[in-house]
């Protein structure tokens, strides 16, 4: 299984910085109201992942995600 690691200041992206997390919310999920994260594990591919763990300070190996979206199977 492909695994994404996304901040919001992906430099490696494009020319110049590019927020991923924002493209996440935009793409795949909306974020749960309030809350604000800095940092994604995106589990799957990215237009379709099966699960997105979000941070909101940057993680450690093993840092709990502060949420957790999972596609839910029928």
């Amino acid at each position: 299984m492909t695994t994404t690691y996304m901040t919001r200041d992906d430099k490696d992206v494009g020319v110049g910085s590019f927020d991923s997390i924002a493209w996440l919310y935009e793409t795949v999920f909306h974020v749960p109201d309030g809350k604000v994260f800095n940092y994604a594990m995106v589990y799957g591919n990215l237009d379709s992942p099966s699960k997105v763990e979000l941070w909101s300070d940057e993680p450690n190996y093993d840092s709990k995600p502060d949420h957790v979206w999972e596609v839910s199977c029928g």
